[in-house]
């Protein structure tokens, strides 16, 4: 866990903490508001999803200094399900497995404006969901550099996590919702680094402006991350420029 941890601290950029749990993780009460949406339909996969999220979100806070009275509010769903995270403070939670495998983790920073992280099993996407994911731009690069069929599913699954982090990251400034179309990206797959942006205005974020992620491969899981930094130039200030 600790070496996970600490891989997932390199994939940003400025100090940030991280948290992960999984399956055998012993995982400590909801607090606060937490406990008040949980309902009796929910599913032992999704409670525990939900429950390993806040633990590993405060404990992440704890590790970046956050005082009992930040704590106690706990880390409450808000607009979209997104975490509602305590003023002052950027964060993002991704959680994921299959069959008995679970797999949560969040990540917490105090300088950057938002941040997005996401984790996926790596197993290779089926054509008709490539179709939805990527964009006509992307669909040819990745068909002009992966020499098979699988290596065409699996980057098509990095594009979908990707775009899932850029999403987190950039919801908490816009509020607005964006479809899979809405965003495209651009690899480096030797660097382990992405571009990602959208031709919508979004917040701070003038359209087609871009914003740095990168990605890695552990076990069986693929894990990308957003950011948004404090210096980045906003839409009111580019269009001075």
């Amino acid at each position: 866990m600790a070496d996970l941890e600490a891989r997932l601290r390199d994939l940003f950029a400025g100090p940030v903490a991280t948290a992960v749990a999984d399956a055998s993780t012993p995982l400590t009460p909801l607090v606060g508001e937490e406990a008040a949406i949980v309902g009796p339909r929910w599913s032992t996969k999704r409670l525990w999803e939900y429950q390993a999220g806040r633990h590993c979100a405060r404990l992440a806070l704890t590790r970046l200094g956050a005082d009992p009275t930040t704590l106690a509010a706990g880390i409450v769903r808000g607009e979209q399900g997104a975490p509602t995270w305590p003023p002052g403070w950027a964060g993002s939670i991704t959680h994921t497995g299959h069959g008995d495998t679970r797999w949560a983790a969040c990540v917490v920073s105090r300088e950057l404006i938002s941040l997005g992280l996401d984790a996926e099993i790596d197993a290779p996407l089926e054509a008709d969901l490539q179709r939805r994911i990527l964009t006509e731009r992307e669909r040819r690069w990745a068909h002009s550099h992966c020499s098979s069929a699988t290596e065409l599913g699996h980057h098509a699954l990095l594009v979908f996590s990707a775009k899932e982090a850029f999403y987190k990251c950039q919801f908490p400034v816009s509020r607005l919702f964006l479809g899979f179309h809405e965003v495209e990206t651009e690899f480096d797959r030797a660097g382990a680094a992405f571009m990602a942006w959208s031709e919508r205005p979004l917040g701070p974020l003038a359209p087609g402006q871009r914003l740095e992620g990168r990605f890695l491969r552990v076990g069986d899981l693929v894990v990308t991350s957003v950011i948004l930094p404090a210096d980045i130039p906003r839409r009111s200030e580019r269009s001075h420029v």
